[in-house]
């Protein structure tokens, strides 16, 4: 799909502004300065092709209902559509009717290729391609990561796909602690352990109940008490309030009563009246004023006398007053140009005697004049005899200079005689010289396998934990990096969950000896008392019992028995005792309830403690077995190698400094192979040369000489025939011209001549013609004309004098007249003064005349403004008393002077009207609710004098009340405590902790959720990364790798995908010499376009399988240099062949680099 013309109907700054892309012209460059709308036409574009956005920033100067942009487009098969995009929510794409259309349209044409993609995918500017270079950068040439980010356009994939396992690893590790979801696991686990301890059977303590109810009436009954006395003590505070304000509103009441009857006046009535008797005031002393200043115009125009007849001839006055000056000028220059006159005509008849000294009139010399075309040519001729005679003379000297440059260059073409063909040498020289020089090569190849071998030795010595060669170190079957970190985990696995267990070990054995510690501290206090205790004291009361109920009811005793239930007291102070001393055990059970329940729970405690730490032995056993089983298995592991290996992490970097020497092993055998190839090619080079010097006759190859000396030799040979061959062909060339020149030589000499004889001819015709004798020299012809034009030239610029002369002596005759007459007919008295005097005094009058004629006509102007401002100031004060006449109707005055004292009680009654609200409004404030009315009435009959003794008594009994409520309230409070602990405790801590877990669990679902989200979302990219290396990587590095020679001049020929240290695979480039450079050797530039090459590559594969869509280019080459830029610019140029390239910029040597580059180049200039 191509856009050949996109129309910006309304949108942005632009109304119906179309451009023109050239869809037979692949490459368009659009060119605009700063603000020109390059930017606006990207948003059409991508708005065009997408449908705009909700929120437009284009819709400044149109509204946002009428943005259109039409475009027309091509398809790849030649179909044409005209489609309109309108701003809206749906149905935004129109027909050439302006009817919606289906976005299918569109979407066929798009295929895949959704708005950011096609940002992406087919938009590039300098900074998204120099963040593709840093990318290449940081991920050190990583091939999957650059051809998927320069296919996608997507950057910082390394970055992204760090941050989404740092995310990950942030929520969960298997064998981590602090990650959230672990931290979540633990604080599970303790909730669980929690609610298992927290079960408590129910228990009913009778009389603890009959404590807390009997405690609970009691203080209900006291706080309705406290309800009473304090709504009591609100009303008599209410009233302590509202009495006195009740008694001022009746006073303000009363005095409004004495005002009387009092109109009510409007809010603004006394400034209106202030305003209306100001009104008719002010326009009564307008009228007076204006009436003085209409008799005083109306004098001043009386005395305004115009003269009869002299405006009529105002212009004419006017004229001549400015033409006063030119007058005075030329009777001044009258007699200066007389005098010159007479000089030039005294100097005419001298130049003429000069020439014909019988002449005596200077008229007479027009009868020497000659026809111009005539002296044109005898001047011409005189000029050319001179240089024709030169041009004989030099051609005379040129025919005898090229006559012996021939001879010369015939001898020394004999001397040099033939030469042999030596291309042949030349050739091998080239080969040879092409490497550069072999032998030093092969010297640094030596010494570099000498220091290579060195430096893998004293590496493979100080490596350790093995001894051997380095050829046997490359066969030792070692383990994998990848094995050892498997190890590594396990081990830091089985280590960490020992040391957790070693934690929870300590953790317990603390908990116990703190708990046993606590238990003995609560014991040394005091013996606690306990169930099992109260449980004795009761039996043994219930067998005191019926001993007595046997005695008592039955008349049995049982000595024994009795003996048995106490050996010292008689039955009757024994059964009294064991009741005693079970009631004081209750008792003290229920004062002690804390610290029974406190030793209960330590006892538990300790037991559970010892029951974990016994566990906790039998599972550190089991660690220690499996962490003595992996210690084999890694042993194993290096069995093989005969190594006995360190921990995971030192063998780790054993291999990887053993991984060094091997790869550096790898490096010698390759610098060994290539010292090798190096001695092959001087002994080539060495026999093609010696052989072609054989051929033209030297001395071959010698065993002393090297092959930097031989090809030295050799150089010169060729130079030294070289060096012949070009002198032969010089001469030759010289020989031939020679000839020529001769030739022309002579052709020039023979022209000359006959080019002088004609000129004698000519000569002889001009002098007859012009009347001078035959035998004239040239300089005496010459002369005579010159003096002949002088005569000539004085003559006509004294006849040009004369003209002069007679315009100006007309000019100041005929002013004198036209002032004469106009003097006569309107100012006689003025003819007595001069022309000059006269014209002035003239004109004064009739700027007199017009001055007192404007004054008049202003006066009878401001005459008329001035009697329609008194009419009008009349009406206005005559309105203003009727409205003041109204306002005293509405005050109920008859007269002006009633006014004030009507309006000064019209105020007070407004203002205790508006106290009298203010107090209503305050005692509806602190009424409580009650209405007005009711809180006047609540007022009344109360005595005020009484009312601080009633609210004495009221507080003093309020405060009795909760006095009782609070001494009662620490009893209760203590019962309260003890009976919802016994009672409800327990299960509310149970409820809590389960509560709280269900709660955790609801977070670890969330979390849980975002850890599987980030982790596949970097397994999905991480596989989409390889596959498509796996299916692209042949054909787009093959294509990019012929770019990339292209961008960058040659610095480049190729690409080629290689393995590092971990079996990734990874773009390298290679130069014309075989160096192979790491996308970190690269310079910013060059990585700019590399990422360019990789993109292009991408989108041609792209292209060829999809309809092609425009590629987008802002400002691209900013950062190359020139030569870069010139070839990236051949590079677009030929890309526009697959698909439209439209190339924005504001640089116009990027436009002259582009016409200059480009065959074909549509140039668009934004205005």
């Amino acid at each position: 799909m191509k856009i050949k013309q996109l129309n910006l109907l309304a949108f942005g700054p632009f109304s119906d502004y179309e451009i023109n892309l050239d869809g037979r012209c692949g490459f368009n460059l659009i060119y605009g300065l700063n603000e020109a709308g390059k930017t606006t036409l990207l948003r059409a574009i991508r708005d065009f092709l997408y449908g705009m956005p909700e929120r437009c920033p284009d819709a400044h100067l149109h509204p946002t209902h009428k943005l259109r942009i039409q475009a027309l487009l091509e398809t790849k098969d030649g179909a044409q559509l005209v489609l309109t995009r309108r701003k809206g929510r749906k149905n935004t794409l129109l027909d050439q009717d302006g009817q919606p259309v289906d976005e299918n349209i569109l979407g066929s044409l798009l295929g895949a290729i959704d708005r950011e993609s096609f940002g992406l995918m087919f938009g590039m500017d300098h900074h998204s391609l120099r963040k593709g270079g840093t990318d290449l950068l940081q991920g050190q040439g990583a091939l999957g990561e650059a051809l998927f980010a320069a296919a996608s356009g997507i950057g910082g994939l390394r970055e992204l796909l760090g941050e989404l396992d740092r995310e990950a690893g942030d929520l969960f590790k298997p064998s981590g602690s602090r990650p959230l979801i672990n931290q979540d696991m633990a604080y599970y686990n303790e909730l669980r352990k929690t609610i298992s301890q927290s079960s408590l059977a129910p228990r009913k303590w009778q009389a603890l109940e009959k404590d807390y109810q009997e405690q609970k009436a009691q203080m209900e009954t006291l706080k309705k008490e406290e309800g009473g006395l304090g709504q009591n003590l609100a009303r008599l505070e209410r009233l302590a309030k509202t009495l006195p304000l009740v008694a001022r509103r009746q006073e303000y009441l009363e005095n409004m009563q004495l005002l009387g009857d009092v109109p009510v006046l409007p809010p603004n009535f006394k400034e209106k009246v202030s305003r209306e008797m100001g009104t008719r005031d002010r326009e009564q002393e307008a009228v007076k004023k204006a009436r003085i200043d209409r008799e005083n115009m109306v004098k001043e125009k009386e005395t305004l006398v115009i003269p009869p007849g002299l405006l009529e001839h105002a212009e004419r006055i006017k004229a001549l007053q400015q033409s006063l000056g030119t007058y005075r000028d030329y009777r001044q220059e009258i007699p200066t140009v007389e005098g010159e006159i007479s000089e030039l005509q005294q100097e005419t008849l001298a130049l003429l005697r000069r020439l014909e000294p019988a002449c005596t009139k200077v008229e007479e010399a027009e009868k020497l004049r000659l026809p111009q075309a005539l002296m044109e040519e005898i001047k011409l001729l005189g000029a050319d005899h001179p240089l024709l005679e030169k041009e004989y003379s030099n051609a005379q000297s040129q025919a005898q200079q090229a006559w012996r440059s021939l001879e010369k260059l015939a001898e020394e073409k004999r001397g040099i005689g033939e030469l042999r063909d030596a291309g042949g040498l030349k050739r091998v020289l080239a080969s040879a010289r092409k490497p550069g020089s072999l032998e030093e090569h092969l010297r640094k190849a030596r010494s570099q396998v000498k220091a290579l071998e060195e430096r893998l030795t004293n590496q493979l010595q100080a490596l350790g934990h093995w001894a051997g060669t380095l050829e046997q170190l490359e066969q030792l079957p070692l383990p994998l990096e990848e094995t050892v970190r498997v190890f590594e985990e396990r081990f830091k696995d089985i280590k960490d969950r020992l040391q957790k267990l070693k934690d929870k070990l300590a953790e317990g054995k603390n908990s116990l000896k703190n708990g046993q510690k606590e238990l003995q501290e609560l014991e040394l206090t005091g013996e606690v008392p306990t169930e099992e205790h109260l449980k004795v004291a009761r039996t043994h009361r219930q067998v005191g019992w019926q001993l007595v109920r046997r005695a008592w009811l039955e008349g049995q005793r049982d000595p024994v028995q009795e003996q048995a239930f106490h050996a010292e007291k008689p039955l009757a102070e024994a059964y009294e005792a064991s009741v005693i001393q079970a009631d004081d055990l209750a008792d003290a059970m229920r004062r002690e309830a804390q610290r029974v329940e406190r030793k209960k729970f330590l006892g538990q405690e300790i037991w559970d403690r010892k029951v974990e730490i016994t566990a906790l032995l039998e599972k550190q056993a089991k660690f220690e077995g499996e962490y003595q089983a992996l210690e084999q298995e890694w042993h194993g592991v290096w069995e093989n190698a005969g190594i006995t290996p360190l921990t995971p992490a030192e063998m780790l970097s054993w291999l990887g400094r053993c991984g060094k020497i091997i790869a550096g092993l790898e490096q010698l055998n390759e610098q060994r192979r290539n010292a090798n190839d190096l001695v092959q090619q001087i002994g080539k080079h060495r026999e093609q040369v010696g052989r072609e010097l054989q051929n033209l006759g030297e001395t071959g190859d010698g065993e002393e000489e090297s092959l930097e000396e031989l090809l030295e030799r050799a150089q010169e040979v060729w130079e030294e025939y070289q060096n012949q061959a070009n002198r032969l062909q010089t001469v030759k060339k010289m020989y031939k011209r020679a000839e020529e020149s001769l030739v022309e030589a002579q052709n020039q000499k023979s022209e000359a001549k006959t080019a002088l004889e004609q000129w004698k001819g000519k000569w002889t015709r001009a002098l007859s013609q012009a009347g001078l004798p035959p035998g004239i020299s040239c300089k005496a012809a010459l002369e005579h004309l010159n003096l002949l034009e002088q005569v000539l030239s004085k003559k006509e610029e004294r006849d040009s004098r004369q003209v002069v002369h007679d315009k100006m002596k007309n000019y100041v005759e005929g002013f004198e007249k036209k002032l004469k007459d106009l003097l006569v007919k309107l100012a006689p008295d003025l003819l007595d003064l001069g022309v000059e005097d006269g014209a002035v005094q003239l004109q004064e009058r009739v700027v007199n005349a017009q001055r007192d004629l404007d004054r008049r006509e202003s006066l009878v102007k401001q005459i008329g403004k001035i009697d329609k401002t008194d009419q009008q100031s009349t009406e206005r004060a005559k309105e203003a008393g009727e409205e003041l006449e109204a306002l005293m109707a509405v005050a109920g005055c008859t007269e002006e002077s009633q006014l004030p004292q009507v309006m000064e009680k019209a105020a007070r009654l407004a203002e205790l009207g508006k106290k009298a609200a203010g107090l209503e409004e305050h005692l509806l404030s602190l009424g409580s609710g009650l209405s007005l009315k009711e809180i006047i009435a609540e007022t009344s009959g109360v005595n005020g004098d009484s009312l601080p003794g009633e609210l004495a008594e009221v507080q003093k009994q309020l405060a009795a009340n909760r006095q009782k409520q609070d001494e009662l309230n620490q009893i209760f409070g203590v019962t309260k405590k003890e009976y919802m602990d016994k009672i409800e405790g327990a299960s509310t801590t149970a409820a809590d902790a389960a509560e709280e877990a269900q709660g955790v669990l609801a977070r670890m679902r969330g979390r849980t959720e975002e850890y599987l989200r980030l982790r596949l979302g970097a397994i999905v990219l991480r596989r989409s990364i390889e596959r498509y290396r796996e299916e692209n990587q042949s054909p787009v590095i093959r294509a990019a790798g012929e770019l990339f020679a292209l961008l960058t001049g040659s610095a480049f020929v190729d690409l080629k995908v290689d393995f590092d240290q971990r079996d990734n695979p990874v773009l390298l480039g290679l130069r014309s010499t075989g160096e192979e450079v790491t996308v970190e050797a690269m310079s910013d530039g060059t990585l700019d376009q590399l990422f360019l090459s990789l993109r292009l590559a991408s989108l041609g594969r792209y292209l060829a399988k999809n309809e092609p869509l425009p590629f987008i280019l802002d400002d691209l080459l900013v950062n190359f240099d020139d030569v870069r830029a010139a070839e990236t610019m051949k590079v677009l140029g030929e890309f526009a062949r697959k698909t439209q390239v439209l190339f924005f910029t504001h640089h116009l040597s990027l436009v002259e680099l582009a016409e200059r580059v480009i065959p074909q180049v549509n140039k668009v200039i934004l205005q």
